[in-house]
């Protein structure tokens, strides 16, 4: 037998640990596919710098709304928010969201501000969606053009039985180039009446940089709601 064989029955469970092994001893050529599972990596060792070629979303911010809130914001550079080319396409959910008041628009609205902010670019929208009134259902169909702030969830009810959702998609935000932009949402939407209204809208940005995006309502506030950002990484 030479000198550099370990016969396995001569080693005894765990009798070799991190400290027996040298740094790069074992590499990827001593794993097979399947050969390493969950009960082999210890909590938190495995970091995002470990999956820089996996694609993906990254939660960038998340807002969780517990009170009167005026509007929820995301600008870039601000409050640990990335709002640019960082990421290609940028994806936003509001979950459990409630209108202090009955009937209310929720909306959204883009900035190519840097310093002095304002939410003011003039965009153009189409909607095309249901309503549900117990076993009835009719179209809803939708064209706002040169609005500053678009409605995205309309009706809104103002307690939590009547809570409403949304999730949507901000592509290519910051890209240089004079080409326009495009979002596009997904709202859900429980209404004051007990109706319930279900709406795509496909929102068109003026070809500028945009530097954040904003969500208020048309006549009251959040009465709570969680708001989230993601970046969409590229593999």
């Amino acid at each position: 037998m030479s000198k550099t064989t370990i016969p396995t029955g001569g080693i005894t469970a765990d009798a070799i640990n991190g400290t027996l092994l040298a740094d790069d001893a074992i590499n990827s050529e001593h794993y097979t596919d399947g050969s390493i599972d969950t009960a082999h990596v210890a909590d938190s060792q495995i970091t995002a710098a470990k999956t820089s070629g996996v694609a993906g979303y990254v939660l960038i911010k998340a807002i969780t709304i517990s009170g009167t809130t005026a509007s929820v914001t995301f600008q870039n550079g601000s409050s640990d928010v990335v709002f640019d080319t960082t990421y290609d396409t940028y994806f936003i959910t509001g979950n459990d969201i409630v209108a202090d008041n009955d009937d209310d628009n929720l909306r959204v609205s883009f900035t190519d501000d840097t310093s002095s902010i304002s939410y003011d670019l003039s965009c153009s929208r189409s909607t095309n969606g249901v309503i549900r009134d117990g076993s009835s259902i009719s179209a809803e169909d939708q064209v706002s053009e040169s609005s500053a702030a678009q409605t995205i969830m309309g009706g809104c009810g103002a307690n939590g039985s009547e809570s409403s959702s949304f999730y949507g998609y901000v592509m290519n935000p910051a890209a240089s180039g004079s080409r326009e932009r495009f979002a596009q949402f997904q709202a859900m939407i429980k209404m004051h009446d007990n109706k319930n209204r279900n709406h795509n809208h496909v929102i068109i940005i003026p070809n500028v940089v945009v530097t954040g995006v904003r969500f208020n309502w048309n006549s009251g506030s959040f009465a709570q709601g969680t708001i989230k950002l993601y970046g969409l990484k590229n593999a």
